[in-house]
């Protein structure tokens, strides 16, 4: 009411962010529906290791080096090459299985999934700062809500849509 044309800008990022991303999965599908599967499971692999590595590397006397304390004050440096590292076994694993056909495609595949998962999920991590809130919806309690469930596959999916574009 106070600003119509916000709120319609408003709705129409949140189209271009959300839904936009989303429907790239189709493309995706359609190529090597294995493929779709491998980029899920190498966003939580990726999550998890990042969590794994930076929790434990916080608990050394020098503790970790924070990414962006402002936008997300518990990413660390050492996640990040952790969440990379355990995304790179997975890499290797989707060759092993044939999901993927060349190591240099797993390697890629594995690369950006963990680097474009990650700025996706600072991404929505600052959105969520700026406009003042803690979590993005009530659906999920405690666990930021459901956006931060698919925050990381809002930029990993257009780039890995976008390596099937240029190398498949």
């Amino acid at each position: 009411r106070n600003n119509p044309i916000q709120q319609w800008g408003n709705l129409l990022q949140s189209q271009a962010m959300v839904a936009l991303p989303l429907s790239l999965t189709c493309p995706i599908w359609a190529q090597n529906k294995y493929l779709l599967l491998a980029l899920f499971i190498t966003i939580w692999v990726n999550d998890t290791g990042a969590y794994l590595v930076g929790s434990s590397t916080a608990k050394l006397p020098n503790g970790n080096h924070k990414m962006f304390p402002r936008v997300s004050p518990n990413k660390s440096w050492e996640g990040l090459i952790g969440g990379i590292v355990f995304a790179l076994i997975c890499g290797y694993l989707w060759v092993r299985v044939g999901w993927i056909s060349s190591l240099a495609g797993g390697i890629m595949f594995a690369l950006v999934v963990s680097v474009f998962g990650t700025l996706g999920d600072l991404t929505e991590s600052l959105m969520k700062r700026t406009i003042g809130v803690k979590d993005s919806g009530k659906f999920l309690p405690g666990h930021g809500g459901l956006l931060d469930r698919f925050d990381s596959i809002l930029l990993a999916a257009p780039m890995v849509w976008v390596f099937l574009f240029l190398f498949v």
